[in-house]
């Protein structure tokens, strides 16, 4: 019979095929009657095929509790296990805030959570607490989507809809897009941040302050400074504090959240400063870098699609949801995110520029607590046989 320690190896748990099994039986079985034969009508044979079949339904159960026991492999609740006792679980899906200009006649009354909406039903409450009435034909009141997920992180332009009819109200309007809506973590992605977590000797990290700024709060995007020396740096942080730059979330709640996760000897420095309890508080607010997108395509006519544009939209602005504060905007990673969902490109130049500028870049570098917000794309496809 096949030994533990063939089963489980540095490979993991390796599990024989039915026809290993089978044949490891029948050669055992013709040490005794030498002369069986497969061919033959013979009852032991369904016997020894019967006994094969149960030996590799134990094995598959004993991968699978194997399986079970990994966080590398472990799903559902078995993941979760395994996580608890850092108390880490799945993320809740999160919903998509921004900010809407009402122009309406003067003395009309925004209510509260005032309901408006995009052209294809993505709806969204104002969040304004007490009624507001418009004095100088505008106002600009901040939203959030009703529903949960990254499908609520809509385009600027696209919140142009009352969901409640207002008499007085002009026109609604997003000039930025909405960000922060997230839907609920998956296996891989909290088995990844678990990994993360324990990869790290202490807590006590710049990665260790942004993970714990966004695992604790509505913040959407964080990046953390430190200066770690006797002196102040070049940019006039304190010596041994950090600088934490947040997007999302109000700026009381940050200072909560910065204010429980205090450490000893370490200042939190910013723009944006409080004194809660005798410490003191200070964060950063990131800098937006409005960009435009400029995309010239050769295609092939039989295979183009005028909706493959409205694709490689979504594409530019997945990853650029994604990206923190001073990353770097790689041509080459968005070249290789089209090609994965449209066809028929022939081929393609991407230049970045900054909205109102003209030097135009392959990749572009943020600066220090700058922040990529997509703000134009436009797609020159110039189809041939």
């Amino acid at each position: 019979m096949t030994t533990i320690d063939k089963i489980i190896t540095d490979k993991g748990f390796i599990v024989p095929t039915f026809e290993e099994i089978y044949n490891r039986k029948l050669d055992s079985f013709k040490t005794v009657k030498p002369n069986i034969r497969e061919t033959d009508s013979n009852l032991i044979i369904s016997y020894l095929k019967f006994d094969a079949i149960e030996e590799y339904d134990s094995y598959m159960q004993g991968l699978s509790i194997f399986n079970n026991l990994s966080v590398y492999t472990a799903t559902d609740n078995y993941l979760n296990a395994i996580t608890g006792h850092l108390n880490m679980t799945w993320l809740e899906a999160k919903k998509s805030i921004g900010k809407v200009k009402i122009t309406a006649d003067n003395g009309t009354i925004i209510p509260q959570a005032w309901g408006v909406e995009t052209k294809a039903g993505i709806q969204f409450v104002t969040l304004n607490t007490e009624p507001i009435t418009i004095t100088n034909n505008f106002v600009e009141v901040d939203v959030i989507s009703l529903q949960a997920g990254k499908i609520n992180n809509v385009r600027e332009n696209e919140i142009t809809e009352q969901t409640e009819i207002l008499t007085g109200v002009k026109s609604i309007n997003n000039a930025m897009p909405t960000l922060g809506g997230v839907d609920k973590e998956t296996d891989t992605e909290l088995r990844e941040r678990y990994l993360k977590r324990i990869d790290r000797k202490t807590s006590f990290t710049t990665e260790g302050i942004k993970n714990y700024i966004l695992n604790n709060s509505n913040v959407i995007k964080c990046q953390v400074i430190e200066n770690d020396t006797d002196n102040n740096d070049s940019e006039g942080r304190l010596p041994h504090s950090y600088e934490c730059i947040c997007l999302g979330d109000t700026d009381e709640n940050i200072f909560k959240v910065l204010y429980e996760y205090k450490l000893a000897g370490i200042r939190t420095v910013g723009d944006i400063k409080k004194d809660i309890k005798g410490v003191s508080i200070g964060f950063s607010r990131p800098v937006q870098a409005n960009l435009d997108f400029e995309i010239n395509i050769t295609a092939i006519k039989d295979i183009w699609k005028e909706e493959f544009k409205n694709i490689i939209k979504n594409v530019i602005q997945t990853y650029i949801d994604k990206l923190e504060p001073q990353d770097i905007i790689y041509s080459y990673v968005l070249l290789g995110e089209i090609y994965k969902n449209v066809s028929g490109i022939k081929t393609i130049d991407i230049k970045i520029k900054k909205t109102g500028t003209s030097q135009k870049f392959t990749d572009y570098q943020l600066n220090r607590k700058e922040i990529a917000i997509l703000k134009n794309v436009l797609i020159n496809a110039s189809v041939s046989l």
